[in-house]
């Protein structure tokens, strides 16, 4: 069963035409993006692989990968490689990032089909097509800073929110000052308009898994039932305005 979110999108010259799909299919989000001289600047970063691999007395199983990324300055290319963890793949660069992430994805594919048992009629081994990707997207690119979304194929999933000037990662201090105990407060009292059957409002607690977006903050909490599920909070700068760290709401105009 595929949870993550889908994004549907097409390029045309300055503009990004689309609509974001959320992992339930119940929310649909149209896109549609202008490029800003005044943002950091992006290149679009695509890379398409396949692979296929046969042992005696198995079928041939075929592995396709797609990597859909973006680069930039070399600040926040250093960034763009911790967010993918792209060092401990043997990536040295960018360039190289795409490719190890493939690698990475092809190993998954190999142990996959080393697993497979000597009696291969079984209906879940008649899929011989696999799917395999990595999504890396900036979600918030104003102010000087830069916030950068990474998802794969095994649901990995992660976020950075960059300060341009620095390289750096904004710190949760940075953004909140030292208001912890009222920000979980608060998170939690909007959790709970919306709670997750798996998910207790007494297990969310302090998190450095945060993104900034246009209107306020996204908040991440992971957690398993049957699958690997991520679960959103969202809330506005307006509601977080007395939580909000001085610098912070000045650089950001609040």
């Amino acid at each position: 069963m595929d949870t993550s979110p889908q994004w549907r999108f097409t390029i045309d010259h300055d503009r990004l035409k689309g609509q974001r799909v959320s992992a339930d299919k119940k929310v649909k989000t149209s896109i549609d993006l202008a490029e800003d001289q005044a943002a950091t600047a992006f290149q679009m970063v695509t890379f398409t692989d396949s692979a296929k691999t046969m042992r005696p007395g198995k079928p041939m199983f075929t592995a396709y990968y797609d990597h859909i990324g973006v680069s930039s300055s070399t600040i926040v290319n250093e960034a763009i490689m911790t967010v993918a963890n792209g060092k401990a793949l043997g990536a040295s660069n960018m360039e190289d990032l795409p490719s190890a992430l493939a690698q990475k994805a092809y190993t998954d594919f190999k142990t996959m089909y080393e697993s497979l048992p000597a009696d291969t009629s079984d209906a879940r081994w008649k899929r011989h097509t696999h799917y395999y990707a990595t999504l890396l997207f900036p979600v918030y690119n104003d102010k000087g800073i830069v916030a950068l979304e990474y998802r794969d194929h095994n649901d990995n999933y992660s976020m950075i929110n960059i300060d341009v000037q620095t390289g750096r990662p904004l710190t949760h201090a940075a953004v909140f000052g030292k208001n912890d105990e009222k920000l979980l407060a608060m998170v939690r009292e909007e959790y709970q308009k919306h709670p997750d059957k798996g998910l207790a409002v007494d297990s969310l607690s302090h998190t450095n898994d945060f993104m900034l977006v246009a209107g306020g903050v996204i908040f991440r909490y992971s957690y398993t039932d049957q699958y690997h599920r991520d679960r959103n909070v969202f809330l506005p700068y307006k509601q977080l305005l007395p939580l909000l760290a001085t610098d912070f709401k000045k650089r950001m105009g609040l």
